[in-house]
């Protein structure tokens, strides 16, 4: 369609190596904005921060109109409060985004696809998220409304991520997780 990506947010935790290959295909995509959020490890915050700095070098040297973002993280939050804590900083700042981790590997029509269905599916009040995973058969390339969302790549729109955020944590919170 023409229309820039999206920005993304990678959420990363110990695995530099697949972060290296995600964010090189995102700029490989055209992506113009990423945002890094990078979970902290209690046993290899050293050596993986300066492998993280490495990579992230790497990337702005070789696509010098991409803009980085990174948020580095000084506790540990686990999973779920990671990625929760890291959307909320993304959409602090942009009104839609694309959410990935670390270890996905993506294809190459990914970014567009949901940049696509981002754009158009806007104001829908059925559609919350648009997923890149898809584990149902088709007999064609319509795209598949589901109550159940696979968060294996996703994007959504800010207001959308407040309601979404709203429900997991009262989900979360029958299971008397703390959030700071």
């Amino acid at each position: 369609n023409g229309k820039e990506i999206s920005p993304v947010l990678i959420v990363t935790y110990s695995r530099p190596d697949n972060f290296s290959n995600l964010i090189n295909h995102c700029a490989e995509m055209g992506c113009r904005k990423i945002y890094v959020a990078i979970d902290f490890h209690e046993m290899k915050h050293v050596e993986l921060n300066r492998q993280y700095d490495r990579v992230l070098k790497k990337i702005s040297e070789k696509y010098s109109s991409l803009q980085i973002l990174v948020w580095k993280r000084e506790t540990n939050l686990g999973a779920a409060l990671s990625v929760i804590s890291a959307v909320d900083w993304l959409f602090s700042k942009e009104e839609t985004g694309i959410v990935l981790e670390d270890d996905l590997e993506i294809s190459s029509e990914s970014l567009s696809f949901i940049n696509e269905a981002l754009f158009n599916l806007k104001g829908n009040s059925k559609i919350k998220i648009v997923g890149l995973s898809q584990f149902f058969p088709m007999e064609n390339e319509d795209l598949i409304l589901s109550r159940y969302p696979i968060i294996w790549g996703w994007g959504t729109w800010k207001d959308e991520w407040e309601f979404l955020k709203t429900l997991i944590l009262k989900n979360v919170s029958k299971y008397s997780l703390l959030i700071p």
